[in-house]
């Protein structure tokens, strides 16, 4: 399930991920995903959580937490959508454009073109 949420100040954020992270999943060895932009943000989180979270209040416990770059989340969201694993997927950004630079160098000695 995908929730987002907004807020003017990071604080406000934090708190509202710690009391929805507070109830354990079902399955205890399912890693929670939040999306964040820097790892800065990830370590400031991790330590804001680690106050809340665990088996008391403040014992300096938060564990497999995922947390993965906007672009990832939605790299790996589209890759699982597709069948493949984000690495793996020939439609990303970074390979699809040397295989599109190769069919463009066959195409020009196709055309007689010289370089």
């Amino acid at each position: 399930m995908l929730r987002l949420h907004r807020a003017e100040r990071t604080d406000i954020l934090a708190d509202a991920l710690a009391e929805l992270l507070s109830t354990p999943p079902a399955d205890p060895f399912a890693r929670e995903v939040v999306a964040v932009p820097a790892r800065g943000v990830e370590r400031w989180l991790t330590q804001r959580l680690s106050t809340v979270l665990g088996a008391v209040a403040g014992d300096g416990i938060a564990a497999n937490i995922a947390f993965p770059s906007p672009s990832r989340l939605v790299d790996e969201a589209l890759s699982a959508a597709a069948g493949t694993t984000a690495d793996d997927d020939p439609w990303h950004p970074s390979r699809v454009l040397w295989a599109l630079l190769d069919v463009i160098d066959e195409s020009l000695g196709l055309r007689g073109v010289r370089r």
